[in-house]
């Protein structure tokens, strides 16, 4: 969730005339003022303030505003017996006001309301005896939250930032227009850290990214994970004086001491300066780091194919078309030696494709359109599961390349995971959600991307044709029919096959992982599910039949094939399919 740190909003939540049974809560005993005004919620936060001087946190590239689907949480508490009229109710934000959902807040008479953000369900707080006691068991509900996290906030940090508020209905001056005011208020201190990065300006996309680096944090002696907000640009991209920064937070329990140091690794290693931490509540201290060796750079590249994409959201250039060398013989793929081996750690895949890539949440809210990347690693082998939903692949008889083109065209393999995986109809759908949940080392942001999915033939295609050098070695649409249901079979020469593989190979290899074309029951052949259906009981899979390790195999071998296959959902020879996510961001 992202904070807002100053914001007004306005939601008129209406107040109803008592009915037996429309409170709140059946077992309260409360009525609703007789008047049928309307009760209108002021809100404004009071940013992180330095620990060094009355100046406010300047939040450089950092969206701080409410987006629609934010939830704050409500309760109210009636003064002459502390009772808790109003508990944990959570209001959404609706992009313009606070009514994205059904609930309802009601004036009752000698009662003040206490708001908290970020909402969370899990809250329970039943009994208190006053608005001060509320305030401490949430704070306290939060700390412990906070300890929960420990030094690691990389992605937890957006839930732990704190704040709260409290007011009394005031009418000021007018009986029908009842109001309350918030003024939220940070309960935690921040500590932000801006560390010297190789930024680069993809203009065309009007995009920012940063090379990954090693940062080596620790927080009284144990690995600190922080926060990754944003990257902070000085001067025009490309000129002699530009600067960039990686910016980095943490949140820290108030009065309370820290030590933090840590270590830099560009070419050389750099200590850094210990630094003593200890803040008051809704207080920041900013450490810039200046040390010698730590330079930032900032210029002109467009992301590009084979580029490599880091847990947070950094970016490695992939090697050029001159480091790329092709043996035309065999169609062996190997980089140059200029060519800088990526950072290894923190890689969570290789950008696949730049350009037609526009992938929407459900709510139309969230975009990612910079490109496509394809996980280094997959879940086990796992069947589809055997379900009666089809889509619109279903049936698919195309008779030209024309028709095929059309196939191939549709990049909707986020529609169709999200539509079918995350219902519980689908096992390798589901898988493909789950993978950053369930495997910590490919955790990523859900704002910066859109999480993993299984990809559509489509998109499959889209890493295959991208992988093949040199526009001879272009993959076509062929249909063809054999024993095997084949209707689609992308050749044009066994060179084109190699030379993708070779090239996904060797990229994968770079950052020390394996590409393996085998699975665990069928040796010789690798399948990737797609997103998209044939049939009740059938899904499209890509056969990619590749013996890496026998590179004595005439180019023209059966044991080399690449074609997409009706397959059954389940059983024993679905299991050997391999599920591989991709994201985009």
């Amino acid at each position: 969730m992202n904070m807002k740190n100053i914001f007004k909003l306005s939601a008129m939540i209406l107040a109803a005339a008592f009915v037996a049974g429309c409170s709140q809560n059946d077992e309260l005993d409360v009525t609703p003022v007789e008047n049928e005004g309307q009760l209108t919620i002021h809100a404004t936060t009071s940013d992180f303030v330095s620990s060094d001087a009355d100046t406010r946190i300047i939040n450089e590239g950092a969206d701080t505003q409410f987006e629609a689907g934010d939830k704050i949480g409500i309760f109210a508490i009636r003064s002459t017996d502390n009772k808790l009229l109003v508990q944990n109710m959570p209001l959404e934000y609706a992009g313009a006001d606070w009514t994205g959902n059904d609930n309802k807040v009601y004036y009752y008479k000698n009662t003040a309301y206490v708001a908290y953000s970020p909402y969370d369900e899990k809250l329970n707080i039943t009994d208190v005896t006053g608005i001060e006691d509320l305030q401490v068991k949430i704070k306290n509900y939060f700390t412990e939250k906070l300890e929960a996290a420990g030094n690691d906030q990389s992605v937890a940090y957006p839930s732990l930032d704190l704040m709260l508020a409290s007011a009394e209905p005031s009418d000021g001056g007018d009986a029908n227009t009842k109001s309350l005011s918030f003024n939220f208020k940070h309960q935690f201190a921040l500590v932000e850290i801006e560390v010297p990065v190789k930024a680069y300006l993809d203009e065309a996309k009007n995009f920012t990214y940063a090379e990954p680096f090693t940062k080596d944090f620790t927080l009284d002696s144990k690995p600190l994970t922080m926060y990754p907000l944003s990257i902070k640009t000085e001067g025009e991209a490309g000129t002699g004086d530009a600067k960039a920064y990686s910016l980095f937070r943490f949140l820290v329990k108030p009065d309370t001491d820290y030590a933090l140091a840590g270590e830099l690794i560009y070419s050389t290693p750099i200590q850094l300066e210990a630094k003593k931490v200890k803040l008051e509540a809704g207080k920041y201290m900013k450490y810039k780091i200046n040390a010698t060796g730590a330079v930032g750079s900032y210029t002109q590249r467009a992301i590009a194919v084979g580029d490599y994409y880091y847990a947070d959201g950094s970016i490695y250039p992939g090697p050029t078309a001159e480091q790329i060398v092709v043996n035309e013989g065999d169609m062996t793929v190997t980089f140059a030696n200029t060519y800088q081996k990526p950072l290894v750690e923190g890689c969570l895949g290789i950008v696949f494709a730049v350009d037609d890539v526009l992938v929407t949440n459900s709510d139309n809210d969230r975009i990612w359109n910079k490109g496509y990347v394809f996980a280094l690693e997959a879940p086990e082998s796992i069947e589809w599961y055997p379900v009666t939903f089809t889509s619109e692949y279903n049936n698919y008889t195309a008779t030209n390349a024309e028709g095929c083109t059309d196939f191939f065209d549709t990049l909707n393999g986020y529609e169709l995971t999200h539509r079918n995986g995350t219902n519980g109809n689908s096992k390798a759908l589901g898988a493909a959600l789950e993978f950053g949940f369930v495997n910590a080392d490919y955790a990523v942001s859900d704002i910066a991307t859109s999480g993993w999915f299984m990809p559509s033939p489509g998109e499959l295609l889209l890493l295959i044709n991208n992988f093949c050098i040199g526009t001879d070695y272009g993959i076509p649409y062929e249909k063809i029919a054999d024993e095997y249901k084949t209707i689609f079979d992308l050749k044009k020469t066994q060179k084109a096959r190699k030379c993708a593989a070779e090239h996904l190979v060797r990229s994968i290899a770079a950052v020390d992982k394996n590409l393996s074309f085998s699975a665990e029951k069928s040796p010789t052949a690798h399948f990737w599910l797609t997103s998209a259906e044939y049939s009740s009981t059938e899904i499209w899979a890509l056969e990619w039949k590749y013996q890496y390790e026998n590179m004595d195999k005439s180019l023209n071998s059966n044991d080399q094939t690449l074609k997409f296959l009706k397959r059954n959902k389940s059983g024993d020879n679905n299991k050997t399919f391999i599920t591989r996510p991709i994201l985009a961001f």
